[in-house]
Formats: structure tokens, C-alpha cells, sequence
């Protein structure tokens, strides 16, 4: 018996609720469910929705179970060929179980068994059309997350064609997806070569490869050794700390790559500005908590915003008050952020001139350049290059979360070109970078076209117009 549904069906096809062309079995849930404490390194496979990736589970994810724990199971078993759907968190993520002896569901996802005449790619693809789309939206009950019952994933109306016409629309669609994944992949190809190119254009940058010839034109430039001992002098004479003057530390160079005569190399503690906490991270533990986050006031800044260079990105605030008791971790138009946790850590950009006053947060650090340094794109630029990576890979700490500290951050080498050359190297590295932003654009905008030509691909397969 068919169900009513809006759907305009072909000749021939009927709307179905894939509670009666389908078996749904859900994990087990009761006193025999494996804990996280019961988790080995090998066993049986026990699945959940993190495991599940393009229609396929990823094996090299996977958590297990002992075969004694998977025996006692009074339901969630998955034998080859089923097909999971994720209840919960990532909801509406499929795949069909391959080459899998033996395994076990975890309670967010069900096991869904397509009777002898459905088609089990056939329903994974309608699990991935706008069709089941909509009735997941319709359906979820979730509210901080999404959430579906297996009984209401039951009620999801499928259009159904004939059998040989379901794998005439699966074969279809899969010669469509296999050209459009072939697009896709030489998209993403050229988006590692744009950022290969990226990093070779800032490895010219800082190892002076780039303004060769505007030394040559420019012979009679100021080396840069004076530029630090004069940098190193205003420290010293403006210095505006509460504690004695002390000199900063010295970049490490062992190892380092040879760099043009008229250069140097110095340390951020070398340069930076002469006041309290020009160099910093961001507070520690119970000095900024969550419950101090507001929707309006002194914005914060994030790993997130760091790495993205978004500094709108998901805002949080707090108030002024908090602000202040916070200023010894604030961060002003034109300072450097890196970011001191991350994979690896290290990733730079500069605190944009139209943003407010802000306070770093945890994992966040600062670098206030002194005043006689203008062109500061050039240390963003030196410190997401290889030659800076290469220092901070060493000294990452961290198992769960790889991090540099701020102590160990103070020494690298940055390489320091005179002021007349630090500002063409900024030309030069701009001039190629805004190509290569523009061509990353139109890149990701053929990546969102092809997203919503799958789209279009399986509600044309629903509608029997494929």
C-alpha cells in the first residue's frame, strides 16, 4: 500500500515510506552497550558516525570491541553489504558497509536493510538527494543537536521506480558522479598547486630571492645589521616597563639557510616594541571562561580567526570590565597573531586596521613590532614560510594538541632585510599573492558549482528526468 505523499510521481513509480521497503535495526542501547572504557585496538569493528565518509566507512578511524562484548549484542550487528544512516550529530550521513566480516553500530547510527526488490545504492542516493533533505528537516527534533528517531526516519516517503529502473538511475548516476568526482579531484589538485606556488613565493621572499635584482639596483642600501643594532638602541632607551630593562634574546641560527649579506637575522623578542607584553599569549585557565563570553563588547580573537584571517568569524565578546583585567592580553590594528596549538602551530596574519581593540585568547600570540618596523606584512609572511615552520617544528610540544610556548617562540630567527627592501619584498610577494586569491576564488566557486550539480543530479534521479 503506498503512502500519500506531494510528490509528482512517473508512470509507473509509487511513494513508499521506507518503513515498509526497509528493514531499520538500531543499535543496542541497553546494559550491553559497549563503553568507552571497553574500546581496544583491535577486535571487532564498532562504527560510528565519525567513521562514515563519502558513502564509505573509513577503516583507518575505526575503534573496536572485544569479540566477547560483540556476542552479548542484542541487536546493532552489521554484516557486508548494510547500509548505515546517522541518527544523530552528523545527521543524514550514509554509507553501505564493505568488505567487513563482522561489526557493530554505535547508538547514533541504524542499520537499514533494503527488502529483495529496493536497490541498497538506490536508497543510499536518496538518502543524499533534497528530497530526504527536506524530510530530514522536517523530521529533526534536535535543538543544540540535530537529532532523528529511528521511527521517524521510517515515515520518510521514497519515490520508488521498478527494480531494473532503480539500477538503470543508480548506474546513471554514478557515471555523472564518477566524471564530476574526476572534476572535482583536478579542482582540488590545482588548489595544492596554488598553495605549493604560495609557499615557494614566500620562500623566495625570505631567503632574499626575490628582490636579487633590486639589490643589484640598489647597492649602496643600509645593511641590516644597523637596523637592529638602532632598533636594539631604541628598545633600550624607550623602554616603558615596570621591570629593569633586559636585553632580548638572540635568535637561534644554527642550521638556518644562508640569507643576503645586507640582511640579518633577530628574534621577536629583538624586535619587538619597548613596553610590557608586547610579546604575549593569551590568559591562562580560569582568567577567561566561558561564561565570561558576551554577544556584544570587547571582541576576542581565536586559533579560528588566526588561521582563517577572519576576524568576524563566529564573534564572541566580553565586557569592558573584564577587558581591563585582561589587558595585559589585548591586541591593537597592526599587531602580529599567531597561533601557538594547532597541526602544527604557527599559522600568522596581522589584526586588520578596521578592527576594534580585542583580547587574544588562550593558544593566541601576540607580537607588537616596534614603531621603526612599517612594513609588518613582511614578518607575517617570513613566519607562515617554511623557514619559520622548520624552527617550530622542533620545539612543538603535545601529544592530543601539538603547542609552542611563548619562551621557545622568543628565540627563533626571523630574517631582518633593511627597511627600503622589506617594502619591496611586500610588493612583490602581494602583487603574486592577489593572482593566486583570485584564481583560489573562482577555484572554490567550481567547487560549489559542482556541489550543486550533485544536487541537481540526484533530484533529476527522483524525478525520473535523469
Amino acid at each position: 500500500m503506498s503512502v500519500e505523499t506531494p510528490l509528482n510521481l512517473p508512470k509507473g513509480w509509487i511513494a513508499e515510506s521506507l518503513g515498509r521497503i526497509c528493514t531499520l535495526e538500531n543499535g543496542d542501547r541497553g546494559k550491553n552497550y559497549p563503553s568507552k572504557s571497553v574500546l581496544t585496538e583491535s577486535g571487532i569493528p564498532f562504527i560510528n558516525a565519525g567513521h562514515i565518509d563519502r558513502g564509505r566507512i573509513d577503516m583507518s578511524k575505526m575503534n573496536y570491541i572485544p569479540k566477547t562484548r560483540f556476542d552479548i549484542l542484542g541487536r546493532g550487528k552489521v554484516r557486508n553489504g548494510d547500509l548505515l544512516f546517522c541518527l544523530r550529530g552528523s545527521l543524514g550521513k550514509c554509507a553501505i558497509v564493505q568488505n567487513l566480516q563482522y561489526g557493530a553500530i554505535a547508538s547514533s547510527l541504524v542499520i537499514v536493510r533494503p527488502n529483495e526488490d529496493v536497490d541498497r545504492k538506490f536508497i543510499l542516493f536518496y538518502f543524499e538527494s533534497p528530497i530526504a533533505r527536506d524530510m530530514i528537516s522536517e523530521y529533526n527534533n534536535g535543538s543544540a543537536q540535530p537529532n532523528l528517531s529511528g521511527a521517524d526516519l521510517k515515515k520518510f516517503i521514497v519515490p520508488l521506480p521498478p527494480l531494473p529502473e532503480q539500477r538503470r538511475i543508480v548506474s546513471k548516476i554514478e557515471e555523472l558522479f564518477s566524471k564530476l568526482d574526476a572534476g572535482v579531484a583536478a579542482l582540488k589538485q590545482a588548489k595544492a598547486q596554488l598553495k605549493r606556488y604560495r609557499q615557494s613565493v614566500l620562500a623566495a621572499a625570505v631567503t632574499g630571492d626575490l628582490t636579487k635584482e633590486w639589490r643589484a639596483n640598489n647597492p649602496n642600501t643600509e645593511p641590516a645589521s644597523k637596523l637592529l643594532a638602532h632598533i636594539l638602541k631604541q628598545r633600550r632607551e624607550q623602554w616603558t616597563g615596570r621591570r629593569k630593562y633586559k636585553e632580548a634574546l638572540i635568535p637561534k641560527t644554527d642550521g638556518l639557510p644562508q640569507i643576503p649579506e645586507t640582511w640579518t637575522w633577530a628574534s621577536p623578542a629583538q624586535l619587538s616594541a619597548p613596553e610590557d607584553h608586547s610579546l604575549a599569549i593569551g590568559p591562562f585557565g580560569s582568567n577567561l571562561k566561558t561564561s565570561d563570553y558576551r554577544e556584544t563588547g570587547v571582541p576576542l580573537v581565536f586559533v579560528r580567526h588566526i588561521r582563517s584571517n577572519d576576524y568576524e568569524l563566529t564573534p564572541k565578546f566580553v565586557t569592558a570590565e573584564k577587558a581591563s583585567e585582561l589587558h595585559a592580553h589585548s591586541v591593537d590594528p597592526g599587531d602580529l597573531l599567531i597561533t601557538k596549538m594547532g597541526e602544527p602551530p604557527g599559522d600568522a596574519s596581522l589584526y586588520p586596521n578596521n578592527r576594534p581593540h580585542a583580547i587574544i585568547t588562550a593558544d593566541c600570540i601576540k607580537l607588537r613590532l616596534i614603531k621603526l618596523i612599517d612594513s609588518k606584512s613582511f614578518f607575517v609572511d617570513a613566519i607562515n614560510s617554511k623557514l619559520v615552520a622548520d624552527q617550530i617544528a622542533p620545539i612543538t610540544r603535545g601529544v592530543a594538541q601539538k603547542k609552542i610556548s611563548l619562551d621557545r617562540f622568543r628565540h627563533i630567527a626571523l630574517p631582518l632585510p633593511p627597511l627600503e627592501e622589506q617594502k619591496q619584498i611586500v610588493a612583490e610577494v602581494e602583487s603574486r599573492t592577489t593572482t593566486i586569491a583570485h584564481i583560489e576564488a573562482e577555484l572554490e566557486q567550481q567547487l560549489t558549482r559542482a556541489k550543486r550539480l550533485r544536487q541537481a543530479i540526484l533530484n533529476s534521479a527522483f524525478s525520473n528526468s535523469l
